[in-house]
């Protein structure tokens, strides 16, 4: 069965070998850990147990005998652990993460962050993909470096999402790496090796390639051959005639 127009492919077949499976669970694992470490509420803690008065947004459903409503509100909360996109609530009987109410908050470190994030996990998508073909279809050289490139280019995004301990609320009040914190250093650090994997990797270029090429100097080996007696013939056109007699001056 021919996998990604390549007639190499076989599905479970492993052309590019077995090892292709470790990046693969590297990148699984990374992209894991990137998404807690962005999705969740627990990226950093305030210094000391300070708190900070945040506005959450909080859905509220009332239901009668008839249909049910559900409706948002605003409320204020005094945090001490908080993400790029939600903050924790442990009081008054609520436990979770409640989501920004505005974005008051959010300035040029925080937004920084936010897009250096998206990006990790929209590369991160990419490169889990992509290997997970590899495990049917061989990985060619140019495949090869475009995976390792966007590896590197995921692990800078990790470092660069970071700028989030920035923002002013960790500079006025001090802030302790969390639990998210250190699932997002050990997401970088997946990323790197899942590159560094990929470079002992040896690609293959696909069948079709080399037929091609063979082709290719086979007929340019025919064409030297057929070019060569035309060079010996014009080489002895060329050639003085024999001599067959002796000519005497007549006198």
């Amino acid at each position: 069965m021919v996998c990604c127009g390549n007639p190499d492919a076989k599905f479970c077949g492993h052309p590019s070998g077995f090892g292709i499976w470790i990046p693969l669970m590297f990148v699984t694992a990374a992209v894991v850990l990137s998404a807690y470490s962005m999705g969740g509420c627990e990226l950093v803690t305030l210094a000391n147990g300070k708190t900070f008065q945040l506005s959450g947004q909080v859905i509220l459903t009332a239901s009668d005998t008839s249909s049910a409503q559900i409706t948002t509100q605003v409320q204020d909360y005094q945090a001490n652990t908080f993400g790029l996109f939600s903050f924790e609530v442990s009081a008054n009987g609520q436990y979770g993460c409640v989501g920004y109410a505005n974005s008051e908050y959010f300035e040029g470190f925080w937004i920084s962050a936010m897009v250096f994030s998206i990006l990790r996990g929209i590369l991160g998508l990419i490169v889990f993909f992509w290997l997970l073909l590899s495990t049917c279809c061989p990985i060619q050289p140019v495949h090869k470096t475009s995976l390792i490139t966007l590896s590197l280019v995921a692990f800078v995004f990790s470092g660069l999402s970071f700028l989030f301990y920035g923002n002013p609320i960790c500079q006025e009040y001090g802030c302790v790496l969390t639990t998210g914190a250190w699932y997002q250093i050990s997401g970088a650090i997946l990323y790197l090796g899942t590159a560094m994997v990929l470079m002992g990797i040896k690609a293959k270029e696909p069948s079709w390639l080399l037929e091609q090429q063979q082709q290719n100097q086979n007929r340019d080996e025919h064409s030297t051959i057929e070019q060569k007696p035309t060079f010996e013939s014009a080489e002895e056109g060329l050639q003085p005639a024999a001599v067959t007699g002796v000519v005497l001056d007549a006198k």
